[in-house]
């Protein structure tokens, strides 16, 4: 058998889009959330916020670091919800939860991270202003919506603004040479 397994996926969306990885005595519960995911037909995104929604509400409230590491990775989730195999609105149901767990403010996650729905849609608006190849239909799609993701998912969690980097592909955008090498 070639590949990695399941379960080393789910690590590396753990190192990847939280810096998190599990301990020795945190190995046990990766293995089972990692598994009821998989028999479930979820994706390996699933289960690393799935494994991460199990830290926070096991966490005990009393320790300054809390609220902090509650945030930071409830934010990492709202980066990589999109890429999950579970209805984003069942995902947010449980940060909430885990927000009402510890009496933190449920709205601020929203205000602090918009999502990369939000920023595609601000990158595309900017594009369409500036080349008219890249306008935007009456049904909200583009030819951005044609082009691979994963380089858009990067800037926008690198904290790129969308309009500067529309700034810098939309001029140097053709249809009829996007893709082709030199």
């Amino acid at each position: 058998m070639f590949g990695f397994s399941f379960k080393d996926k789910v690590k590396k969306v753990l190192e990847k889009h939280f810096n998190y990885r599990p301990n020795f005595v945190q190995k046990p519960m990766l293995s089972a959330i990692a598994s009821q995911a998989k028999s479930q037909g979820a994706n390996e995104y699933d289960a690393a916020i799935m494994f991460m929604m199990t830290q926070m509400g096991a966490l005990i409230d009393g320790d300054p670091r809390i609220e902090p590491f509650i945030r930071k990775h409830l934010r990492n989730i709202d980066k990589i919800i999109h890429l999950a195999a579970s209805p984003s609105p069942d995902i947010r149901r449980m940060m909430d939860e885990i927000l009402k767990q510890h009496g933190l403010n449920s709205s601020t996650v929203q205000d602090e991270h918009e999502g990369f729905k939000v920023w595609l849609k601000a990158f595309k608006a900017r594009c369409a202003t500036i080349n008219q190849q890249l306008s935007i239909n009456t049904d909200g799609s583009s030819m951005i919506d044609f082009m691979d993701q994963e380089p858009l998912v990067h800037a926008y969690e690198d904290g790129v603004p969308p309009e500067k980097l529309a700034d810098q592909f939309a001029p140097t955008y053709d249809v009829n040479t996007f893709g082709m090498n030199s």
